[in-house]
């Protein structure tokens, strides 16, 4: 592989955030993350985001058969004390489940997604997402 094209392509990826459509794996489970309605969180005001979890080969995996927590950290590193944690909770019209969060500034976040089987049909998983908030 051409080191020259690899390197930019590298750096790009560390400094762009992660797509909302995106999965994003960690061992058996993957999830896409989407903020509702529009992909486009705004500081301020509460923000509906919604997480389609999945385990290896495409099925669902439930809040029944998962303890999943949502932490938020200010920058795209995650260290110290998040501005929030909140265990994610299921849509009432049966859609993804989901947490409320409000950004308190624009800027760059990170949202931690971390999960434990409450079944052990699958692995306690962490799922990270870099998003922009205007």
């Amino acid at each position: 592989m051409n080191v020259q094209l690899v390197l930019p392509l590298l750096l790009l990826a560390l400094v762009l955030p992660v797509s909302a459509h995106e999965l994003v794996r960690d061992g058996q489970v993957g999830a896409m993350m989407h903020f509702e309605p529009v992909d486009k969180p705004v500081a301020g005001r509460p923000n509906k985001v919604t997480f389609d979890l999945v385990k290896q080969g495409g099925e669902k995996v439930t809040l029944s058969s998962c303890t999943c927590t949502l932490q938020v950290y200010s920058g795209v590193i995650v260290g110290g004390k998040p501005l929030l944690s909140s265990p994610l909770r299921q849509d009432p019209e049966g859609k993804a489940p989901f947490a409320t969060v409000r950004f308190p500034k624009d800027g760059a976040y990170t949202l931690m997604l971390t999960g434990e089987p409450t079944d052990q049909s699958f692995s306690a998983f962490t799922l990270r997402w870099p998003i922009k908030v205007r």
